[in-house]
């Protein structure tokens, strides 16, 4: 959830606001069944490094876009998208590049 002063090259997640859930009727009431929260996983490196992190974040978005149901920590993600292409967040104080890319996730209720 945030992006720490070191080490230099790091990946953080962060949550967003998604989609509504997807509910269905069960005893009169609708109750959610799958999550679609949002995620930005950003990627950065060393002071002056454009191209180890963008590296990175494609390697990232060519894992993730697209990638169906998995189990991971008890958790079942049914799918997962890129919302577009990584892109240039910042540069922060100490020249280092940050690179993002937004997802859409579809998540079981938990």
């Amino acid at each position: 959830g945030f992006l720490p002063d070191t080490p230099d090259s790091c990946l953080s997640v962060y949550e967003y606001a998604g989609l509504p859930s997807l509910k269905a009727m069960q005893r009169g009431a609708g109750q959610a069944v799958v999550e679609r929260p949002r995620v930005q996983i950003t990627c950065r490196g060393t002071a002056r490094d454009y191209s180890t992190p963008r590296g990175n974040a494609k390697t990232v978005w060519q894992r993730l876009d697209g990638l169906g149901a998995q189990d991971m920590s008890a958790v079942t993600y049914l799918f997962v998208e890129a919302l577009g292409s990584p892109f240039e967040l910042l540069r922060d104080a100490n020249e280092r590049v940050v690179i993002a890319c937004n997802y859409q996730v579809q998540k079981r209720a938990s």
